[in-house]
């Protein structure tokens, strides 16, 4: 696919997810995938724009997630770094007890401390004179938010030095489960 088609086939993805996700309609399905793979596949679909992004993502991690809210999860920060951020742009994980830790960092400035709290509201786009021509309308982070949630775990902004982004939480294992509903924003 061109770059435009994958853009709005993402777009459009996202829009639906988030309608689908206001109107309590979508149900996370647990399976253990080996999350190196998954990223990789991502990073494939995202073309050669995604050529730099480094796979830090250790062989064997398996992590029981949904596989297609895992991928759009992934899909939606590594977008964003490509977007926003500067090289070089590394995804990386590791297992921490009863988590997995996965992390999506990049060389960019970070986020502006006084606006992180509006990262995660639906249409809130932090642009500025460097990035008002990027494609999107604030519905991204807020999608990987209530995805992460979705799955029992937890995100977060992170700056690491010279690095920012994003660091999920996502649980190592799963007891029996029932599948688990995503809410709306109105429900958290």
């Amino acid at each position: 696919m061109t770059d435009q088609t994958e853009e709005l086939h993402a777009l459009i993805e996202d829009l639906i997810t988030f309608s689908r996700i206001e109107a309590g309609g979508i149900t996370i399905k647990p399976l253990n995938i080996k999350l190196r793979g998954l990223v990789q596949d991502v990073v494939s679909e995202l073309g050669q724009r995604a050529a730099s992004v480094s796979n830090q993502v250790p062989h064997g991690l398996d992590v029981p997630v949904d596989p297609p809210r895992l991928r759009q999860v992934m899909r939606n920060l590594i977008d964003n770094a490509l977007k926003y951020g500067k090289p070089p742009i590394v995804v990386s994980a590791k297992s921490d007890g009863p988590v997995v830790r996965c992390s999506v960092l990049d060389g960019g400035d970070g986020i502006d401390p006084e606006k992180v709290h509006l990262v995660f509201e639906p249409y809130a786009r932090l642009v500025d004179d460097a990035n008002m021509s990027q494609p999107g309308v604030g519905l991204g982070l807020p999608i990987v938010r209530q995805l992460v949630e979705a799955h029992g775990g937890t995100i977060r902004v992170v700056m690491e030095g010279e690095m920012a982004g994003f660091e999920f939480a996502l649980p190592s294992s799963t007891a029996p489960h029932q599948p688990k509903p995503v809410l709306n924003s109105a429900q958290v």
